[in-house]
């Protein structure tokens, strides 16, 4: 076999960094590695027991949350009488303008594709696809006249809406518990599993869809999982938890506290880049540096091997981490005010952190400080590794 070339190198290894941008691919290309007490293990446990629970994941961006629904999907498909579909609901519609029915609509969009595929049935689908899909409405006089046909086209759900949010009618909620009995009459039950409205600006429209959606699809008995905002767990916010059956936080691993989730970030790294390329030290530095953040552990090691082939170097060092961490660590920096940057200060500097305003959740949301749930106390709070020498700096400590 001939030898590869440095260019080669670094480019598989950034080619591997890249993929986990898209978790379906990092898993094709077999680069997951099961973390400790991975959520999909519970949530299909759980619903091995409960086909219709209901179930939220709440974390912060980039924690790996996607990466578990897809690993919970493929063990719930193992199971005999499960259908399990992954379903990313920004995929399907204008997340700016989600409102109530939209998983109700994606639903039975679903479940009639399964019946189609495996038989007829008697559902008659006409109106719900016409709801999800949109339709034209002819108006009676125009329609027979000669004058034009006078057609309008009425959006519908799963399509980007340009009309006002308005509430579920009851025939189409029916219309899934009857399809839905269809297919538990042939030993299968149904397991949603939606993505991506974590991404949801509008915390008020968020707590309408899991009042209505979610409580609509528990009544047909389909199970759900969904992924949601982590100001789920404060504020008013919090009351949304409340109509689910389980919770499941995906939070950051523990790098300072927790032995098996640095072995578990450093076989992450591992899975993407050889000894050659990536010394084990410079890997364990890039563990410690992302905060336990899985997103940001492959990104700083993505970044570092930029630093080393720039610089002419035929592997990446410590040096090259560290360069990656302070550009991460001044992007992250960047645009907030001082109020949040004195938060960060006072953090750094006393270990003190209590949640009071929305500012504060924002900091835990985009990863400015890590919340950690593995040690002894129920929340311990750190400055994001990257952030912390740039706010010695700015403090005056060297």
């Amino acid at each position: 076999m001939l030898k590869m070339t440095r260019r080669e190198k670094f480019r598989a290894y950034m080619a591997n960094m890249s993929a986990t941008a898209n978790p379906k691919l990092a898993i094709e290309r077999q680069l997951y590695v099961t973390p400790p007490d991975a959520i999909s293990d519970h949530i299909v446990r759980r619903f091995e027991i409960e086909p219709a629970s209901r179930q939220l994941v709440v974390g912060g961006i980039g924690a790996g949350k996607t990466t578990q629904l897809l690993r919970a999907q493929a063990g719930l498909s193992a199971l005999d009488d499960v259908c399990a579909e992954y379903i990313d609901v920004s995929e399907q519609l204008e997340m700016a303008q989600a409102r109530p029915g939209c998983l109700v609509a994606l639903a039975g969009l679903y479940l009639r594709s399964i019946l189609e595929s495996k038989s007829a049935t008697s559902i008659q689908w006409a109106p719900l696809m016409s709801w999800a899909k949109g339709y034209w409405r002819y108006p009676y006089e125009d329609y027979y006249g000669d004058d034009g046909d006078g057609s309008e086209w009425q959006p519908g759900i799963v399509t980007p809406p340009k009309k006002p949010w308005v509430d579920i009618a009851d025939d189409y909620v029916s219309l899934l518990h009857e399809a839905h009995g269809v297919l538990a009459e042939r030993g299968q039950n149904l397991v949603l599993l939606f993505d991506s409205l974590d991404r949801m600006t509008d915390t008020r429209v968020f707590t309408k869809i899991v009042e209505q959606d979610v409580a609509a699809l528990h009544w047909a008995k389909i199970g759900v999982v969904l992924i949601g905002p982590i100001r789920s767990l404060s504020g008013f916010e919090r009351l949304d938890v409340e109509h689910f059956d389980y919770l499941h936080l995906q939070s950051p691993v523990d790098v300072e506290h927790d032995e098996r989730g640095r072995s578990f970030l450093f076989d992450v790294l591992r899975r993407r880049g050889t000894p050659e390329i990536l010394p084990d030290e410079t890997a364990r530095r890039l563990v410690n540096l992302s905060g336990g953040v899985l997103r940001d552990l492959i990104y700083l090691a993505k970044a570092a091997g930029d630093e080393a082939y720039r610089q002419g170097a035929e592997c990446i060092g410590g040096e090259h981490a560290d360069a990656a961490a302070e550009g991460y660590g001044r992007a992250l920096l960047v645009g907030l005010k001082q109020e949040e940057i004195e938060t960060l200060k006072h953090l750094r500097a006393t270990g003190g952190f209590v949640r009071t305003s929305q500012e504060d959740l924002e900091l835990i949301a985009t990863r400015r400080i890590l919340e950690y749930r593995s040690r002894s106390s129920p929340f311990a709070f750190s400055v994001h590794p990257v952030i912390a020498p740039l706010l010695d700096q700015l403090a005056g400590r060297t």
